[in-house]
């Protein structure tokens, strides 16, 4: 837990993480009963991969970001997520500037989650995809 306060987009008793900075992240809208959250990511020079297009590894982080953030807003106060595995997916190319990252819960065990992701552009476009498997843990004091 980062000492930035709370955000929109999370619980009132967690904090906002430190990445969500590193990544520009601003929260558009989420329903945690159904599982869903959109936010837009800042896509800066400092992402850039050479060819004016925002590193594939940074839109992984964001795609992490948004479906771990789909979750977290319905979680107990101890309770963390963690990612187990992730698999990307890079349609189309993704220029320096905002992108939309949606993340949505496809379905939640006692302890296993199953996510999926996409980033657009701002004219609608979708640029990656992601799924991935999450477990469930508990926070030690």
């Amino acid at each position: 837990m980062s000492d930035t306060p709370p955000d929109e987009g999370y619980p009132a008793s967690r904090r906002r993480a430190g990445i969500n900075d590193t990544l520009g992240a601003e929260f558009l809208e989420g329903n945690a009963q159904e599982g869903w959250m959109r936010i837009r990511y800042t896509g800066t020079q400092a992402f850039e991969n050479g060819s004016g297009l925002i590193q594939g590894g940074i839109l992984a982080a964001m795609l992490d970001n948004v479906m771990s953030r789909a979750l977290v807003q319905r979680l107990e106060d101890d309770q963390i997520v963690q990612t187990l595995e992730m698999k990307t997916t890079f349609i189309g190319p993704a220029p320096i500037g905002p992108v939309i990252g949606e993340g949505q819960i496809v379905r939640q065990g006692r302890s296993i989650i199953f996510l999926e992701g996409r980033i657009f552009n701002e004219a609608g476009d979708l640029l990656v995809t992601a799924s991935s498997t999450s477990k469930l843990g508990r926070r030690k004091a």
